[in-house]
């Protein structure tokens, strides 16, 4: 029940904001200390400020994406607790995507969660049937063959 206030706090703040120009980065970190209760437990807010922060940092076109892709993104990672930007877990790239709002047709930029092969691995390790995986690079013009199961 906590989860479902805390976005419904997050929802009203991001329709409130829309009419004011605030830093993105004071509306970023609003809307985090709003969804304090939704973290997983090796996460604290100050933390997530810090990511978030760093992806802008690392990426600045990510301050013009709309504030809802960026916090959908965001607790992506923390749902699936990859941490983006960081050893090829995840990452949070901006995209432009055209939607129809009122009628009309817009151009926005949206940040866009996307899973790196190591947080696929990472993913898989916490399964509890997990047992090893193996990876290597295929090149134009290998030859290769693969097999679906065990071995």
């Amino acid at each position: 029940m906590a989860t479902q206030t805390a976005i419904s706090n997050v929802k009203q703040k991001i329709i409130a904001s829309r009419s004011k120009l605030q830093p993105f980065e004071t509306v970023v970190k609003d809307y985090i200390k709003d969804l304090d209760n939704t973290l997983p437990e090796n996460l604290t807010t100050d933390s997530l400020i810090k990511m978030a922060l760093t992806a802008i940092r690392l990426n600045p076109k990510l301050a013009n994406c709309t504030v809802e892709s960026y916090i959908s993104a965001l607790f992506m990672c923390c749902q699936l607790n990859l941490q983006p930007n960081v050893e090829g877990q995840a990452y949070i790239i901006p995209f432009w995507n055209s939607k129809k709002i009122n009628g009309q047709w817009e151009k926005r930029l949206e940040a866009q969660f996307i899973i790196g092969y190591k947080g696929y691995v990472d993913l898989f390790y916490r399964h509890q049937s997990a047992v090893s995986i193996d990876m290597q690079p295929v090149y134009k013009n290998d030859v290769f063959s693969y097999q679906y199961g065990s071995t």
